[in-house]
């Protein structure tokens, strides 16, 4: 069972002809990496199943499921 941290769910009121395929191509141009050096924030998409798959997608009972993460780096001084 999935338990979600922070969980938003959108219901599109028409039909649409994207497929989870092409938007798996398209996530994985925006997938996410940890923050470097210089970094203070990141924001990507990474795989909905976790360990489990490496699909940016997941599709169940035709619902396309998808997962993007955030990391931000403390603004303290140390």
């Amino acid at each position: 069972m999935l338990w979600f941290k922070n969980l938003m769910v959108y219901r599109l009121s028409r039909e649409i002809s994207l497929r989870a395929e092409e938007m798996e191509k398209q996530l994985a141009s925006m997938a996410f990496t940890p923050c470097g050096s210089q970094d203070m924030a990141k924001m990507g998409w990474v795989p909905p199943m976790g360990s489990h798959s490496d699909a940016l997608t997941h599709v169940a009972n035709g619902q396309i499921v998808i997962c993007a993460r955030k990391e931000k780096k403390s603004s303290r001084l140390r």
